[in-house]
């Protein structure tokens, strides 16, 4: 690994003095927890006599958590404020949305970043650098994706002095960029929301002292839904298999879709049953779209809301319901989580349910996940005052619930096929058809539910 790692900077060096010296000008440090894993980076960087940047990738809640702390004690290292110098005190930090998502569901996730972004940017003008944030998006609303207009105009720290930097992902560069009118109108929201947030007039309603109270209200959801969430999903012992036997994640595992395995190396137990804790993000949240569950685009945000409401009673929903009147952010996230909703199927999810073996740990997982749901439309509707999901976005509403129906015998196909897959003893050339048939169908759900995840 360490020759791999040599020999990488060595190419850098080499397409740098050889074809241009700004061919390669970053390298992101994933999973990065400290200013030495930073350091590491430099020395090799200079050790190859190569130049360039080094962006930090926080990726985890915690990582969020502690993203001011990180920076601030890197800045503070001689060796690293002088590389920066060097570069003109540009600093570019990337933001990952699809592990914290998936470390702690939804609602926290969105919060920690939101924090973060905030935090970060207070402390760059208070160093004097120039800091540019990389979101690390998916295409889904659970891995970043969403409108992206709404979405900066609801996070007005993601663009630091009006830099930004976007990840666009498979079916997202297609969809968004393939036509040139559709790709026009695309840049055109990007570009103005940008300008937006740091040229045009704040809403008069937006009071500091509200949103303050608001941030607080928020830090006490984003706990309340974590704990639920992480609770559900990494402590309860019957979790992994009905995940494991409720979903294709199986399947993908062996198809090999997308440009990495699904999990890290290494990452199994005894039995190669899939550890949840190691699992890549997108074929996390691409298994759930398979089998219309959705979970991680939602679960968690209704108890956290329900649990708030119950706790300060009609004062604390008169003010869950006055957020999403005026605070752009609070109006982001109800709106997305109305959109996964409306995608999620607890029907067809159902079917997927059957296919777990253990019935008690098919009637209490599919149970739990039910029950979420329901809440999470209900205190929705109390919230917004909209019975509908998505009534005041009916172009969108409109093409999804069209667009459910089709994918529907799909979802059919996959489970009845996943049966016969599963069982074993098959002979290669049936099993082989039945795997292409598999693969079609993961194919069809995928572009019906316009997500890989």
């Amino acid at each position: 690994e360490g020759r791999k790692v040599f020999a990488l900077f060595d190419t850098i060096r080499e397409i740098q003095s050889k074809i241009d010296a700004n061919a390669v000008q970053e390298v992101i440090i994933s999973m990065v927890r400290e200013p030495k894993d930073v350091l590491t980076v430099l020395l090799l960087a200079k050790v190859s006599n190569s130049l360039i940047h080094i962006v930090p990738l926080l990726e985890t809640i915690e990582d969020l958590e502690k993203g001011e702390e990180f920076l601030k004690a890197l800045l503070s290292i001689p060796v690293y404020r002088k590389h920066l110098a060097a570069r003109g005190d540009f600093q570019e930090l990337m933001l990952g949305y699809s592990d914290s998502n998936k470390d702690g569901g939804y609602l926290a996730a969105n919060w920690k970043l939101y924090q973060a972004q905030k935090a970060i940017g207070l402390l760059a003008e208070k160093e004097t650098i120039t800091l540019r944030l990389f979101h690390g998006k998916g295409g889904t609303i659970d891995r970043g994706g969403g409108q992206s207009h709404r979405a900066i105009i609801a996070q007005p720290y993601a663009a630091q002095g009006g830099r930004i930097r976007i990840t666009e992902q498979g079916e997202v560069v297609s969809l968004k960029y393939s036509n040139p009118i559709i790709a026009q109108r695309n840049l055109e929201q990007l570009v103005s929301a940008v300008i937006w947030t740091h040229l045009g007039p704040q809403p008069k309603k937006l009071v500091p002292e509200e949103v303050k109270r608001w941030e607080e209200i928020m830090n006490d959801l984003a706990k309340a839904s974590y704990g639920y969430y992480h609770s559900f999903i990494y402590e309860n012992p019957k979790f992994r298999q009905y995940y494991v036997e409720a979903t294709p994640i199986d399947l993908l595992e062996l198809i090999r879709i997308g440009s990495r395995p699904a999990h890290r190396r290494g990452e199994k137990d005894a039995h190669q049953t899939p550890r949840i804790e190691k699992l890549r993000a997108i074929p996390w949240v691409f298994s759930w779209v398979q089998s219309r569950h959705i979970l991680s685009a939602w679960y968690g945000a209704g108890y956290a809301l329900e649990t708030f409401a119950e706790k300060e009673g009609e004062k604390g929903l008169a003010e869950l319901r006055k957020m999403h009147r005026h605070w752009p952010f609070f109006q982001s996230l109800l709106e997305n989580l109305q959109t996964s909703l409306v995608k999620t199927d607890m029907e067809i999810a159902r079917l997927y349910a059957n296919l777990v073996k253990d019935e008690s740990a098919r009637h209490e997982i599919f149970g739990q996940i039910e029950r979420e749901y329901w809440r999470t439309e209900r205190m929705l509707a109390k919230i917004t005052g909209v019975h509908d999901l998505l009534s005041a976005h009916p172009a969108l509403r409109e093409s999804i619930t069209l667009r459910n129906p089709y994918v529907d015998p799909l979802n059919f196909l996959q489970v009845r096929f996943l049966k016969e897959w599963r069982k074993g003893g098959i002979k290669p050339p049936l099993r082989k058809r039945i795997q292409e048939i598999l693969s079609l169908t993961i194919n069809g759900i995928a572009f019906g539910m316009k997500s890989t995840g």
